[in-house]
């Protein structure tokens, strides 16, 4: 196993969103009551989303400023393009994926 450099995270969970307020939170939510073995970070990519996804997500980035970073897009960029920006800021030892809509299930990392 490789060994993980001084304060970085180990584990780097990203997300990429848009237009899902209806999920985003529990997503977020599903993601900060993981038990871990070691610190995680959270980015979030959000394409331009034109419903109050944003907004949530910037309320969840206020609360939990340490664990949670967001790539807030300012004109729509696609899901692809979305994925990779996310995905190319990660830090941690481990880069693991979810949808905006999706739920991490209890003990995934």
């Amino acid at each position: 196993m490789k060994k993980q450099a001084k304060n970085l995270p180990c584990i780097t969970v990203c997300i990429i969103t848009y237009n899902q307020e209806f999920y985003i939170g529990n997503c977020i939510n599903s993601i900060i009551n993981q038990r871990t073995y070691c610190d995680i970070e959270i980015i979030v990519g959000d394409d331009y989303s034109t419903d109050d996804t944003r907004k949530i997500l910037i309320e969840y980035q206020n609360k939990y400023p340490q664990i949670i970073r967001l790539i807030l897009h300012e004109q729509k960029v696609g899901a692809q393009n979305n994925y990779l920006a996310v995905h190319r800021a990660a830090k941690g030892l481990y880069v693991c994926h979810i949808d905006g809509d999706d739920l991490c299930r209890p003990n995934k990392l």
